[in-house]
């Protein structure tokens, strides 16, 4: 009996934010619908009978329980799907938090697939982020709350690793601002003055905006030019030196989309056609060590880890792959996995399939379940292309990627445990950094808030001149001069004094 795992039916839903807040669907029922349209696309009712396992991506109100929310919610997320769909599962999960949920639960119920476990397994993810901003600018509180029964996993919220106390204490806590530090880490590594990197931002995310122009669900259809996406304007103020508005994830979008595998014994006895098959070749789980501890800034082996790791087992070289998903949050992501597959600046291939998160949209954990959405349909299109979705959580810190093919691997489903890889990565050599710096130092790397035009504070990572360990800390919040001046003139390896500071954290100053 064949145990390969394949995925047999894929769907996806979304909708414009209404005007009407009251007719908005919540994140439950647009999960339910594309769930739905992926059942559909999969055979229908036999297929459906069939499901005995489903797993809910976390929604965003969920992933944040410690901010305000304009919307009441389901309490049992994958239940409540099921309900709506009509299906009992066996068993129902509840993903930990992370834009790598979607492709590391298709690997996660490939191996149990394979393994007799599960005989059909649907994955769905919605979020509506768009109405829920809505709602608050509106002052209202939509009731999407819902009732469902039966036991589910509510797998751990998975953030512990990701910001430290010391990172909170330094008030480093907006996603924009962390991956800015990466960013700039990366331009000092490469020697770039502002302008040019600027322009290689706008270069690498030119491609993704077309893209993301012509794809029904995204949400900018403006095809915007790398000139644009690197040009400040009025619509595209900088929001953390060096991320314009163009360069970065969108979240306020309203997207949902899912995915039903099983077996290729399963799927030929359910009568699903072989050509609308398409077969998990490879994949690679693994985590990055926390920020601090990292050797290089703007570097993340653990990604590189996944990438090359994945298409080894997949037996598969990167220059054979012609489909590709990047995850694409900040420009630093993709430059970091287009390095781990080998891929030149000028290699002609798409580096997204429907237009990344800054233009597609980034519908909270579950982008990437509509990476492999497109994935599945030009796969089955072009069946003798290959194709890699390579998905991130948290701040380049967990990894996922897949490879996949319309074609079975030759040897057939082997199990894949990236426990050893990841205890390599775990041992690594950390850097040696200090929570209390005190004294002369150099900006390692930087960036800027800005709000309304105005910059209004600054982070660095720095070395300490007297032993050369590394530090963070922030510009004290009514020291307006700093940040102007460091907007001014590019502060890269620039001289400076730092100290712990009395509140938490430390403070440095030109």
């Amino acid at each position: 009996m064949d145990r390969s795992p394949v995925i047999i039916g894929v769907g996806e839903d979304f909708e414009l934010t209404p005007s009407d807040l009251s007719s908005a669907r919540s994140n439950v029922a647009l999960a339910a619908a594309a769930s739905l349209a992926a059942i559909e696309d999969a055979g229908g009712a036999k297929v459906k009978g069939a499901i005995d396992a489903l797993a809910a991506i976390r929604t965003y109100p969920d992933s944040t329980p410690f901010w305000p929310h304009a919307v009441s919610i389901a309490k049992n997320t994958p239940r409540a799907i099921a309900q709506r769909i009509g299906v009992s599962p066996r068993r129902a999960f509840y993903e930990s938090v992370g834009g790598q949920s979607p492709q590391m639960l298709i690997g996660e119920f490939a191996a149990r697939l394979a393994s007799g476990e599960f005989e059909a397994v649907l994955i769905a993810g919605a979020d509506a982020i768009g109405t829920e901003r809505a709602a608050q600018r509106a002052g209202l509180v939509l009731d999407w709350a819902e009732e469902a029964e039966g036991e589910f996993e509510d797998r751990p919220l998975g953030v512990s690793g990701l910001l430290s106390a010391h990172e909170i204490a330094n008030g480093l806590v907006e996603i924009g601002a962390i991956y800015a530090l990466f960013e700039n880490a990366r331009r000092a590594r490469l020697g770039l003055g502002r302008d040019a990197y600027a322009r290689e931002m706008g270069a690498l995310f030119e491609p993704f905006a077309a893209i993301a122009a012509e794809t029904e669900a995204g949400i900018d259809k403006r095809a915007l030019s790398a000139a644009d996406i690197a040009a400040p304007s009025a619509e595209n103020p900088m929001l953390f030196d060096p991320y314009r508005k163009a360069m970065i994830a969108k979240d306020g979008v309203n997207q949902a989309a899912a995915v039903v595998m099983t077996t290729a014994a399963r799927a030929r006895a359910l009568g699903v056609p072989q050509d609308q098959w398409i077969y998990l070749r490879g994949h690679c789980d693994t985590i990055e060590k926390p920020i601090m501890d990292r050797a290089e800034i703007d570097r993340s082996p653990a990604m590189r880890a996944a990438y090359r790791t994945a298409l080894a087992r997949a037996e598969i070289p990167a220059d054979a792959v012609s489909c590709l998903d990047l995850y694409s949050c900040f420009p630093i992501a993709v430059f970091e996995a287009r390095d781990a597959m080998g891929i030149s600046p000028g290699d002609q291939r798409a580096l997204t399939m429907i237009g990344g998160l800054p233009f597609f949209g980034g519908p909270g954990n579950n982008y990437s379940m509509h990476a492999l959405v497109a994935m599945v349909r030009r796969l089955r299109a072009e069946p003798d292309t290959l194709g890699v979705v390579g998905a991130n959580g948290g701040f380049l810190t967990k990894h996922s990627v897949g490879v996949y093919s319309a074609m079975p691997p030759a040897g057939g489903w082997t199990s894949q445990d990236d426990a050893g890889l990841q205890a390599d990565l775990d041992n690594a050599q950390k850097a040696r950094w200090t929570a209390t710096p005190d004294g002369a130092a150099t900006i390692e790397t930087f960036t800027i808030s800005w709000r309304k035009s105005t910059p209004v504070r600054a982070h660095v990572i720095g070395r300490l001149a007297a032993t050369g360990e590394r530090f963070l800390a922030a510009t004290n919040a009514e020291d307006q001069a700093t940040p102007i001046q460091m907007a001014a003139d590019d502060p890269l390896g620039a001289k400076i004094n730092v100290s712990a500071a009395r509140e938490g954290g430390s403070r440095f100053s030109l």
